[in-house]
């Protein structure tokens, strides 16, 4: 311990004082081991795997089969420990609080070798008051004892076991004990970052400001208003914004230890927040003040936004609506599900959860559900999703198992619950609380009573607990503490095999991909509120190479295995890849088929959901992104590479959407769908091609598109002139006008990828360098290409366009935006369908 003592000596006469009134722990960090006593320097907020690879100690764990050598992480202890510094009027304050935002999971505190605290949930902000053990010179330790070993003792005090096995008794991101896109590596870290608050009678203040009811000329307001205080005195609490008159001030009388405080106020011609899509989503800046007499004893500035958000169920002759109504507005929900970006989630920084929303908002999204597997994303998630008019679904953190009921496992609940949504329900982005993920549906679909033998007593004993915490806990808590929110209490409501599914509540369909069905089922399965669905690919070969972690690369190689997490992924590929466009012969080959069959499984399923408005109102996909390089559902993957999807999605969530669908009988129909808030007209313009550019047939008409109606615009019988068309050979190509210029656009085959008669294009290809990294590529191809792939350095993002169908002889230009910038060694690659036969 020698070391350890000389490290702290550093400490002591290298850090500066602190004179601040409320200060952050991030500098001079370090940990060690139970088993080592040496210390190294660690980053706060951060993980225990990321410390031992930044100080060498540990290899990469996301390169190869690296993880599967990390195991003994998890089982002993990591002590963490910082020093800071209090002056002498910072030790006169009242209170001085230690504020733990988050450890991941199980933690003793120690102040000065005093124990503070025993911490046990990953999702709890706890807070001591450390006034009577500080000093000048503070020595703050935490030691992180094994999640295994605690689990393990805490699994024993039940009769049965969990269906998702041990990960129920604890408080900790389900994800990190393993998932079908994610390892099992369970050692955690301070994640959140942690502080100390001096304070001398005013602490742990939250402002709210929630809409109450909007009218055409006015909105009628509501400040929430909690704080603790030392002491019992008058105070007044003030909101000022000059720009739309509000100027106003309230006495209040404050009792010793935690005071709320509320009043409605009102804004004249209120400027409403909207929906990416549907408007500029309009946020207000509220000046927020507590003041005793002269004296201010709190100061924020405020963001909030003016809107209604509802979720809406009502009985009809199908059964009943599932939609979101935003600002009396019924809107189509446009989305995906979202994951940690990060495995080890203190990893992830503000960026990454911003790039997430950024990106939602580029592809069309409003809407972005918080998989209740992962963690609750920190408030620069939340603040991005105001700012680019992103609703969020957000469930609670239970996913795929039973939980128990227990009075002490309930506690920890009801706290976390309570923290998260005072902290999230005041964004105006939040649109919906769910409680979990597919633990209903596990509990009724999957089979758990007779797989894992309950008693009829474990059985009512589960179910008991579960209606505990999700039927009265949450959304009592819910209901209690915001203003207005939704609250739904599983995800899905009723599973994927009932028939009852599709008419009411909300649908996880899993038949494509789980149950190997057919793409063509999603144009039969159609729900009235669609929130996971989704299909696998690889990533860009870019991708792969940086984590598979050297050797051969093929799809034998064992990194590469080692990051497909599902059972029988690879299998579930080839099987439909053999379907449509043949077997591959080449890694590269897989890695290009793989992501235009998830593009194709995503195409189905987005057109079925939106054709079917205002029956279906929302289509959101498993999933947006990854939390470690692997072979997932993502459409984004770890390292921000784009996949074949992210470009269709694009189009798909566009505001107008067409499709044409050709039947056994050559008849062909043409659907569009709008969300425009206006009457749509338009021109159809239809042609019927040969693979060398020849157009055999050409139709137009006019068509006028109504808000969230689908249009049967255009139905033909071709079934005669069909017989004479090499239908191998040919594509009817269909353009959708508005004002000269084409809003929508499909290429249509004929028969299945893999039986077309391709043949090999001359595509041509000019470059323009436009400045500020980005260029200009203007293409043409002599013939019909297919799925055209453009490439730098085997990676396809950055594109205005790819993975598309090039006309004979006609002109495209694609924008093209590097983050490093290119050398002239740098050169662009075209790829396209036929290359792979």
């Amino acid at each position: 311990m020698k070391k350890y003592f000389l490290f702290l000596f550093v400490l002591f006469f290298c850090s500066s004082i602190l004179k601040a009134e409320s200060f952050e722990l991030t500098s001079k960090w370090f940990f060690f081991s139970s088993q080592n006593s040496n210390v190294y320097p660690a980053k706060i907020p951060g993980s225990i795997y990321g410390d031992l690879f930044r100080n060498k100690l540990i290899v990469d764990p996301y390169l190869g089969e690296n993880e599967k050598t990390l195991k003994w992480v998890e089982d002993i202890e990591w002590t963490y420990v910082d020093t800071f510094f209090l002056n002498e009027k910072q030790l006169l304050k009242h209170r001085i609080e230690l504020q733990i935002n988050g450890v991941d999971t199980y933690a003793s505190v120690y102040l000065n070798n005093k124990l503070v605290g025993d911490l046990s949930n990953m999702f709890v902000s706890y807070s001591f008051d450390v006034k009577n053990i500080s000093r000048k010179i503070n020595i703050l330790k935490i030691v992180i004892h094994s999640t295994p070993e605690i689990t393990d003792s805490l699994s024993k005090l039940y009769s049965y076991q969990f269906p998702g096995g041990k990960r129920a008794v604890t408080r900790k991101a389900a994800f990190q004990f393993g998932w079908d896109f994610a390892p099992d590596l369970k050692a955690g870290g301070i994640w959140k970052p942690i502080q100390i608050e001096l304070t001398d009678d005013i602490s742990n203040v939250n402002f709210q400001i929630n809409t109450i009811k909007i009218y055409d000329s006015l909105a009628i307001m509501k400040l929430n208003v909690e704080f603790d205080s030392e002491i019992a005195e008058t105070l007044k609490l003030k909101i000022k914004n000059t720009d739309i008159g509000i100027d106003l001030v309230n006495s209040v009388h404050v009792e010793k230890g935690i005071n709320n405080f509320s009043f409605q106020f009102q804004i004249a011609k209120p400027e409403l927040w909207k929906v990416n899509g549907s408007g500029f989503s309009k946020l207000y800046e509220m000046i927020c003040d507590i003041l005793n007499n002269s004296e201010n004893k709190f100061h924020d500035i405020i963001k909030f936004g003016i809107r209604k958000v509802e979720l809406e169920r009502k009985s009809d002759l199908s059964g009943e609506s599932f939609q979101f109504v935003v600002n009396g507005e019924s809107i189509f929900m446009k989305g995906a599900n979202v994951v940690p970006p990060d495995y080890f989630v203190g990893e992830a920084t503000d960026s990454s959860w911003q790039r997430i929303v950024q990106k939602a908002a580029s592809l069309n999204m409003n809407m972005l559900r918080v998989w209740g597997g992962g963690v609750y994303p920190p408030e620069s998630f939340f603040n991005e999703c105001d700012r680019m008019g992103i609703l969020v679904w957000q469930d609670f953190m239970f996913a795929c198992n039973m939980y128990p009921g227990d009075e002490l496992f309930i506690s920890s609940v009801k706290t976390e619950a309570i923290q998260q949504v005072k902290r999230i329900s005041s964004h105006p982005s939040l649109a919906l609380w769910c409680g979990n993920n597919e633990n209903n549906e596990g509990w009724n679909n999957w089979g758990w009573q007779k797989q894992f033998k309950y008693s009829q007593a474990d059985s009512l004993q589960l179910i008991n607990d579960y209606i505990k915490i999700f039927e009265k806990e949450l959304p009592a808590i819910v209901h209690s503490n915001s203003e207005g929110a939704s609250y739904w209490p599983s995800s899905p409501s009723i599973g994927w095999g009932r028939k009852e599914s599709l008419s009411k509540g909300d649908s996880h369909y899993w038949g494509v991909w789980w149950g190997m069905e057919p793409f063509s089922v999603y144009k039969e399965k159609i729900p009235r509120f669609m929130s996971e669905y989704g299909f696998q690919s690889l990533p860009s070969m870019a991708s792969i190479q940086k984590f598979v972690g050297g050797g051969v690369l093929d799809l034998n190689s064992r990194g590469l295995k080692n990051h497909q997490k599902h059972p029988v992924g690879f299998e579930t590929i080839v099987n439909y890849m053999n379907q449509e466009y043949g077997a591959s012969t080449n890694l590269r080959q897989f890695s290009y088929l793989s992501q235009l069959l998830q593009r194709d499984a995503l195409k189905t399923a987005i057109v079925a959901h939106r054709m079917a408005e205002p029956y279906t109102m929302g289509s959101l996909f498993w999933q947006m992104n990854d939390c470690w390089p692997s072979i997932s559902w993502s459409v984004i993957d770890f390292y921000g590479r784009e996949k074949a999807a992210t470009y269709e999605v694009q189009k798909l969530f566009n505001t107008t959407l067409m499709t044409v669908d050709v039947d056994s009988s050559n008849l062909i129909s043409i659907r569009i769908v709008t969300d425009s808030s206006h009457t749509v007209e338009a021109v159809l313009q239809i042609k019927l091609i040969d693979f060398d550019g020849n157009v055999k047939w050409s139709d137009n008409k006019k068509v006028k598109l109504v808000n969230h109606h689908s249009l049967i615009a255009y139905r033909k019988q071709f079934s005669t002139f069909m017989n004479s068309v090499d239908t191998t050979s040919t594509f009817l190509l269909v353009d959708l006008m508005m004002d000269d210029e084409v809003k929508c656009r499909s290429v249509v085959n004929f028969c299945k990828a893999k039986n077309l008669k391709l043949k090999r294009p001359a595509i041509s290809m000019r470059r323009n360098e436009l400045g500020d990294n980005k260029y200009s590529l203007e293409l043409s191809s002599n013939i019909f290409a297919k799925d055209v792939e453009l490439s730098v350095k085997n990676d396809a993002t950055g594109f205005s366009a790819n993975y598309f169908d090039m006309l004979p002889n006609e002109k495209y230009v694609i924008t093209y935006t590097s983050k490093e910038g290119l050398t002239p060694m740098d050169g662009f690659s075209i790829h396209s369908l036929v290359d792979n036969y």
